[in-house]
């Protein structure tokens, strides 16, 4: 399960888009909490974005979620605060929490990859693996040239021992990475057919 985490922590940071503070664009901390310093109101997302996916990587967990907090405070319908809010809450192990947030993205963006992976891998950790599996589905319809949701696919059918399911997602995923760390892994999978 840990793999998974690593795996979907390794994902968001790679989607930020780091935005180095300049004069005219950066975010200070405030007595109540990040404060905008400049006008450019959308390369200030941008950072706090990239700010909190450097703070899940080094798993600043806390700061990270009080940024999402404070993006949602300036943009109450901002469903990918909430999706990153549940990534934090499942790098921390707690699915329940992870569920809420993602639950909250979907509403407000049902064809949110990262909602619908999140939900899979949330659904995952608490071994709800049928559940986990729709999910990931939804995920991989939304973006199938990406190879996070065909791994949670290939573990969770070998969790429910339907080999050839899992094996036929291992493979999805090898064609789609094939020199990933988690190659043994999925081979380990692919062989038991």
């Amino acid at each position: 399960m840990r793999i998974v985490i690593i795996f979907i922590l390794a994902f968001i940071v790679a989607c930020s888009n780091p935005e180095q503070p300049t004069e005219n664009n950066r975010t200070e901390v405030g007595d109540k909490g990040l404060v905008r310093q400049d006008s450019e109101f959308e390369s200030d997302f941008l950072y706090l974005y990239s700010e909190a996916a450097d703070n899940i990587a080094n798993q600043n967990y806390a700061e990270a979620e009080s940024i999402y907090y404070e993006l949602i405070e300036l943009e109450e319908n901002d469903e990918m605060a909430y999706s990153g809010l549940g990534s934090i809450y499942i790098a921390q192990n707690k699915p329940e929490e992870a569920i809420v947030y993602h639950k909250k993205a979907l509403e407000l963006n049902p064809e949110s990859y990262f909602s619908n992976l999140g939900l899979g891998s949330a659904y995952y950790l608490m071994m709800q693996f049928e559940t986990a599996i729709n999910y990931y589905k939804i995920a991989s319809n939304i973006s199938p040239e990406i190879p996070d949701p065909f791994w949670g696919l290939a573990i969770s059918y070998d969790e429910l021992g339907n080999i050839d399911s899992a094996a036929f997602y291992a493979k999805r995923f090898l064609d789609i990475v094939p020199n990933s760390n988690h190659r043994p892994h999925m081979d380990e999978i692919i062989n038991k057919k």
